[in-house]
């Protein structure tokens, strides 16, 4: 491919492909198109008699992301969960202060499995500390 191919229509073109025949979603059609813009960015500077072109390019939008309706657990959701544990049993009254955290202070299940005594104060009985930890992978 040359750089004379690279015009607004031939984009336009490539990213209805992506999502009609290729059945990839917005936002992998707007990484493709960050990456073009990105690289028409970079062409300015260096072909100025193309500088129109690039430009043209450049302006083609991202398409907006549908975000669909959010689904939320009812009260009574919730309150049947929270009965789930067995409080006679040691297991349970420690699944239920975990799930009463969770639901209390909105952590995730990452943020859940990395709490650690450290993460509460003695000083403040209703208040804890919850970190994001970079996990790193060897």
């Amino acid at each position: 491919m040359t750089l004379e191919l690279l015009t607004r229509e031939l984009v336009c073109a490539f990213l209805s492909w992506l999502e009609t025949e290729r059945n990839c979603s917005v936002s992998t059609r707007n990484q493709r198109l960050a990456a073009i813009h990105s690289f028409c960015r970079f062409k300015q500077t260096e072909d100025v008699m193309r500088l129109n072109q690039y430009q043209l390019v450049i302006s083609i939008p991202k398409k907006k992301l549908e975000i669909g309706n959010r689904q939320y657990m009812s009260p009574e959701g919730v309150k049947l969960i929270l009965e789930q544990p067995d409080a006679k049993k040691m297991s349970g009254r420690r699944d239920m202060v975990l799930l009463s955290l969770m639901y209390d202070s909105g952590a995730r299940v990452p943020e859940m499995a990395d709490i650690s005594v450290e993460d509460f104060r003695r000083s403040h009985r209703q208040l804890s500390r919850l970190l994001a930890r970079a996990v790193k992978r060897v």
